[in-house]
């Protein structure tokens, strides 16, 4: 068996997963799974005088992906934790997590 035939038979279409609305619930509760998480990059100013977003983020199952808020960075981490470490070297960060919904 050649290469190509044997990728065919490994990605050949199984049986159709359910009617069309089932296969769409299905892609639905999968990519809800699999959504990434959102943080921020809280910098704080002064013993708890103010605050600014430095940085949002997307955390995602291997790693997290940093944008400045000023749009002049962008990063990528293993995770968020990570990105709150390395960046706040230079800076005092505290990771916040939006909620889930």
């Amino acid at each position: 068996m050649s290469d190509n035939e044997i990728l065919a038979a490994e990605h050949a279409p199984s049986e159709p997963l359910g009617d069309a609305a089932e296969f769409a619930a299905l892609v639905e509760s999968f990519v809800r799974e699999q959504a990434p998480r959102v943080f921020a990059l809280v910098e704080e100013v002064g013993e708890r005088a103010d605050a600014e977003i430095f940085a949002w983020g997307l955390a995602l199952a291997e790693h997290a992906e940093v944008f400045g808020a000023a749009g002049r960075m962008r990063g990528s981490f293993g995770s968020a934790e990570s990105a709150c470490e390395v960046l706040g070297m230079a800076r005092e960060l505290r990771l916040v997590w939006l909620p889930q919904t």
